[in-house]
């Protein structure tokens, strides 16, 4: 069976964004909250960019920007790269891996409908290797070997 990121990997997720104009503080604050590593910035239904714990760092912290003053369009990652939901987990892996992201919008029909995440990702493809492990040590161990 292929896997795929909808609905097999990201489901019943609730999307965090916030407007290019909020804070770099409003951000932080936002992550924190949720527990998450980036958030999306959005006008309407359009995807703007995105904002991570590594713009946060590379971008605001290093520079000693303030982040009460600092606009999330002063900072945010613009090149955004979006996957369809469905791509398999390590189709996601490799985009990641090649553009060096750790989060990904999931597109569908011109609408970010969800965010996946490397921990996402990680988890998926664990699971699955136990279970191809599992199936192969009951078939050796079943005698069909």
């Amino acid at each position: 069976m292929r896997q795929q990121l909808l609905p097999d990997v990201v489901t019943n997720r609730d999307l965090y964004n916030l407007s290019p104009l909020a804070t770099v503080q409003q951000a932080v604050q936002l992550m924190a909250e949720k527990s998450i590593g980036a958030v999306l910035v959005m006008e309407g239904s359009a995807l703007r960019g995105i904002f991570s714990e590594r713009d946060l760092l590379t971008r605001v912290v290093a520079l000693g920007r303030s982040v009460e003053r600092t606009m999330l369009r002063e900072v945010m990652t613009v090149d955004v790269v979006s996957v369809p939901g469905t791509i398999t987990p390590e189709e996601a892996l490799r985009l990641m891996r090649a553009h060096h992201c750790r989060h990904l919008p999931v597109v569908e029909d011109g609408l970010v409908v969800a965010m996946v995440s490397i921990r996402d990702i990680f988890s998926a493809v664990q699971s699955r290797l136990e279970r191809d492990n599992q199936e192969k040590q009951a078939f050796i161990f079943s005698g069909g070997y």
